[in-house]
């Protein structure tokens, strides 16, 4: 394939699957203006649940209600950027980097921990993606987006949060906001067509998890983070944080 026809099926493909997104967007307090506001002088980690074919929806949801997709970074499972891996990855491959050249929005991997036998430089992925995420929120108006979750979820509840989102959060000292999608059973399996409801928590720092966990020193702060999500969504879609 030409780098011309590349171009043009990287572009036509994601502007697609990012119009055929469904969004409803529930912020009764003005969450995201607060976000909004610091990102004039400030960064933001965007802090959401995983499912099937999201990172079309989020980008849309990111666009729409948060910041220019040129100042978006997306942290993303190396699986996806594998082309070895499934022809998904493989087009993956040719999108990405095309949406980078039109839309400016960039792609960063990061090894998950039950993957990291089929990478033996995880740690330098993953070391590498972490600064490049730092080095960007250095600028104020930039946002990284981030699943905290291990793995994608198969039925709708969240799965236990990876170690490593503390620290981002620490190191950059960014205001973090915490994003829950109550997809329907059509967009748990498909991201055409399907309808998803977006809940915004609360915007954090850091030092509230900190303090929090001195009250509750059993705790991990990755978990402490992850129940901001977990609130936003329906019991029986909360999974490892209900």
């Amino acid at each position: 394939m030409n780098e011309r026809n590349k171009s043009l099926i990287g572009k036509v493909s994601g502007e697609f699957l990012m119009g055929r997104a469904s969004i409803e967007v529930n912020d009764p307090n003005g969450n995201l203006e607060i976000a909004r506001k610091h990102l004039e002088t400030g960064s933001v980690v965007a802090l959401f649940n995983h499912f099937k074919g999201d990172f079309f929806l989020w980008a849309r949801f990111m666009k729409e209600n948060l910041a220019p997709l040129d100042n978006v970074t997306a942290l993303v499972a190396m699986k996806y950027l594998d082309p070895k891996r499934s022809p998904a990855a493989r087009a993956l491959g040719v999108m990405f980097p095309e949406w980078e050249k039109s839309h400016g929005v960039r792609v960063l991997p990061i090894v998950q921990t039950y993957d990291r036998n089929n990478y033996p430089n995880a740690d330098s992925i993953n070391s590498k993606s972490i600064r490049e995420s730092l080095r960007r929120l250095r600028t104020q108006g930039t946002l990284i987006a981030i699943s905290p979750e291990g793995t994608r979820s198969k039925d709708g509840g969240l799965s236990e949060a990876e170690e490593g989102i503390e620290l981002i959060l620490k190191l950059s000292k960014s205001l973090a906001i915490p994003l829950a999608a109550e997809h329907s059973s059509d967009s748990s399996r498909k991201l055409i067509n399907s309808k998803t409801k977006i809940s915004v928590g609360r915007p954090f720092f850091i030092d509230e998890i900190e303090k929090e966990q001195e009250q509750n020193p059993d705790a991990k702060k990755k978990d402490l983070i992850m129940q901001r999500i977990a609130i936003l969504l329906p019991e029986e879609n909360r999974g490892f944080y209900r």
